[in-house]
């Protein structure tokens, strides 16, 4: 143990103003961060029609890569010229971008504007980062830092918590609000900075300051020279492209293949170069061009510090990558909804359940829907608009992707796997008029989706999530489904997956609970009453404002109603040459009801009185709420947490505080619950895991910050915490890469959740080991607080 440390009154009283500002800063650049990045995923996969983007999950997984992995890589820069040029120009620089850059997020709408103005969100974000840190560490001594960074922790998790519930709540109104809230925070603190903050530095102001060459060259000597960070940098860029899972660049054989031969090409150039050139303090480094120089790592122990801080950041990324859709597909989460149904009900406020657990209505309803038209042999209400010769192009790229995998998985059977690789073979290229590249499209997804389906109907007797007395049951049931005239005939895996896909709806029910739902609905025209005529109308005007359209109001509802009770005079399931004849009877002079928008009255009406009861009973918590548990146990405790762990070693609280978050991380092992079993993971130790998690995180992160602001010499404060966020930028890029193969191999695909969760437990552990190491064998004996190069 150290010293004693001053109170925590004491402490607290110490800090100069440039730090509160910089707290409160911090505050605003979260909630603008985070208000976006925490419902991005719902924006850029989202319909067009209600606001959305529209992209592929593919795209938004790229976007999500990209993005953020140069956000963490590029303060690395930021930081070397904030500490030359000075922090608040550096700030006002950043803070005009995010004004900029965020409000334009919401006017582009095609892939590479929408990634120009997110990487340019990205550019300001990592000129904010090295800089605001900065400050802390400038600001702080050895006697008040640990509560400072401990401060400044709980300040990013109060926007983090904050920037989220607003957002959420804005997004219902119009998305375009959510990119102007964005923008008004950056300008709150664009005010603040020119008006209240005071520049801790110096260097801009003084008689010799250091040219731009002189700081680009100091930023890369702090792990070494030029030539070893391009190689870094390339090697990084490489597992990046890698992680997007393109056809002709993939981690196995092409990244590992690329990445070896560079390795292997950079130390044969480098044997070719003078015995120590690398070293700039060697007399054989002299007048030579960085090209023509040896590798140097000048810091190797910094450098190992910071591949280690990778680990931590791996596993921790699993709370805001893996653990979302964890609670959606594998958690119970009514508990929850049954206490929120109390609360609110006591206040006379039962409608806010619906901010708690919020059910995708209109999806829902179109997935079952589509089903119990399936199930009485009829095709959709609704025909799929013409798609462009440039869309149906990349739609049949992506099946000659898809199509080449299954033709060489294990699992599809030999005759299948020739027709998948026949088909992409002759389709790498497509060509033909409008009508040929349709046919193409159909014939293509045909051969996918019959593969596909079969796989899963051979791995339906063995499938983990389901008992023998369900599948017996289900078998049962879809026998007596198909005698209602199912065209093509379902099969038990069909209810199955509908199930899994209600999920995301945040809806629990078991496939045989769907299927009985989809048996129940009366083929005798349903009862229309005011209340759900209501409910129907609101559904359309809900979508005609989400497409900037003019609603019904007044007299005009009357036409409405009139047109949705012709449709369904017959019974729950109007042709679609009906939907669409009855949309043309509504254009009328601004009025222009498409007979997508129609359709989704319809089924209001058709399906609502049969499943609702059921799928309110169901009703799930929004998983982004379990997951906002993590910041606000930080924004509580990590002030009373901060002030214990400054009295003990910064690697002793860094390396139990690891071991803290493994257990909390590894703790979803013990939940148990399947997709779509009868019952999911128990709630209670979700949460545990996550409170846990989060203090390990409070002793762990901040103090890893403050170990670096420690360490950093006084003018390279910035440039050295831009270089801590390269081991965030690793913990991103191997974050997802894992997330994405353990969750989709071990959770959705074997049902064996608690494996994912085992093994992300386990990287923790190993990283906490693995510093423990370090700490005892690679720093100077009795200078634990030094990183000295060597």
């Amino acid at each position: 143990m150290t010293e004693a440390k001053p109170g925590l009154l004491t402490t607290v009283k110490s800090y100069p103003a440039a730090f509160w500002i910089a707290n409160t800063m911090e505050i605003f650049e979260r909630m603008a961060w985070y208000g976006f990045f925490a419902v991005s995923s719902l924006y850029i996969t989202g319909p067009v029609e209600t606001g959305g983007l529209g992209f592929s999950s593919e795209e938004r997984g790229q976007l999500q890569a990209i993005v953020p992995f140069f956000l963490y890589l590029l303060p690395v820069v930021t930081g070397a010229l904030a500490d030359r040029y000075g922090y608040k120009k550096l700030f006002i620089i950043a803070y005009i971008g995010m004004i900029i850059f965020y409000y334009a997020l919401g006017q582009f709408k095609t892939f590479p504007t929408f990634l120009g103005a997110f990487m340019l969100v990205a550019v300001a974000a990592a000129i904010f980062k090295p800089v605001v840190v900065g400050t802390v560490a400038r600001v702080t001594d050895e006697s008040n830092s640990s509560m400072g960074f401990g401060i400044f922790y709980m300040m990013v998790n109060v926007g983090g918590f904050a920037g989220p519930l607003i957002a959420g709540a804005i997004r219902g109104i119009s998305w375009e609000y959510v990119f102007i809230s964005c923008s008004c925070w950056a300008a709150v603190n664009l005010v603040i900075v020119v008006l209240f903050y005071k520049d801790p530095t110096s260097e801009s102001a003084s008689e010799n300051p250091r040219t731009l060459g002189k700081v680009a060259s100091d930023a890369v000597e702090v792990l070494g020279n030029m030539r070893f960070g391009i190689t870094v940098f390339v090697v990084l860029i490489a597992l990046m492209i890698a992680n997007q899972e393109f056809e002709s660049f993939q981690f196995f054989p092409h990244c590992t293949i690329f990445v070896a031969v560079w390795l292997v090409l950079n130390f044969l150039w480098d044997m070719a170069m003078p015995v120590g050139s690398g070293n700039p303090n060697h007399r054989a480094s002299a007048s030579r061009l960085f090209l023509f120089k040896r590798m140097h790592c000048s810091n190797w122990r910094f450098a190992l510090f910071l591949l280690i801080m990778s680990g931590f950041w791996t596993s921790f990324n699993q709370i805001f990558l893996s653990l979302p859709p964890y609670v959606r597909d594998f958690v119970d989460t009514k508990p929850m909804v049954d206490v929120g149904r109390s609360v609110f009900g006591a206040v006379g406020k039962e409608h806010w359940i619906e901010g708690l657990a919020a059910i995708e209505e209109t999806e829902l309803l179109g997935e079952f829907g589509g089903l119990a038209r399936r199930s009485r042999g009829l095709d959709d209400m609704v025909a799929e608009k013409p798609p462009t010769e440039e869309k149906l192009r990349e739609t049949i790229s992506g099946l000659v992707t898809d199509l080449k995998k299954l033709a060489i998985n294990e699992d599809v059977p030999p005759p299948d796997q020739q027709e998948a690789l026949a088909f992409a073979e002759s389709h790498g290229d497509p060509k033909g008029d409008l009508a040929m590249l349709q046919e193409e499209t159909t014939l293509g997804s045909t051969l996918k989706n019959r593969i596909e389906r079969a796989m899963r109907i051979a791995d339906h007797p063995t499938d983990p999530s389901l008992t023998d007395e369900d599948r017996t049951a289900l078998d049962s049931l879809v026998v007596r489904l198909n005698k209602l005239g199912a065209k093509p005939p379902l099969n038990a895996i069909d209810l199955v997956y509908a199930s899994r896909k209600i999920l995301q709806y945040k809806v629990r029910i078991t496939p045989l609970e769907l299927g009985e739902l989809i048996a129940g609905v009366p083929d005798a025209p349903p009862e229309i009453t005011e209340d759900a005529m209501t409910v129907a109308i609101a559904t359309i005007n809900k979508r005609l404002d989400a497409k900037g359209k003019k609603e019904f109001v007044d007299g005009e509802e009357d036409a409405l109603k009139a047109v949705l009770r012709t449709l369904l005079a017959k019974g729950p399931y109007p042709s679609e040459s009906a939907v669409a004849e009855a949309s043309e009877k509504l254009k009328t002079g601004e009025l222009k009801v498409e007979s997508a928008v129609l359709a989704l009255g319809v089924r209001d009406l058709a399906y609502r009185p049969t499943i609702w009861a059921r799928m309110d009973a169901g009703r799930q918590v929004n998983p982004e709420h379990i997951i906002n548990m993590d910041a606000l146990a930080i924004v509580f405790f990590q002030v009373l947490i901060s002030f214990l762990m400054a009295k003990f070693h910064r690697f002793t609280t860094m390396i139990v505080g690891m071991v803290i978050a493994a257990i909390g991380i590894g703790l979803p092992f013990i939940a148990g619950g399947t997709m779509v079993g009868p019952a999911g993971g128990l709630l209670i130790v979700v949460i545990a895991g996550i409170v846990t998690f989060a203090v390990g995180e409070m002793m762990a992160s901040p103090t890893s910050q403050e170990y670096v602001g420690r360490i950093a010499p006084k003018d390279k404060i910035a440039v050295y915490m831009g270089y801590y966020f390269v081991a965030v930028a690793l913990g991103n890029l191997f974050g997802g890469i894992l997330s994405g193969q353990l969750y989709g191999k071990l959770a959705r695909d074997a049902q064996r959740p608690d494996l994912m969760w085992l093994a992300f437990g386990g990287i923790m552990l190993l990283t906490a080991v693995v510093f423990l190491l370090y700490n005892k064998f690679a720093l100077p004996k009795h200078k634990a607080d030094t990183l000295t190069p060597g």
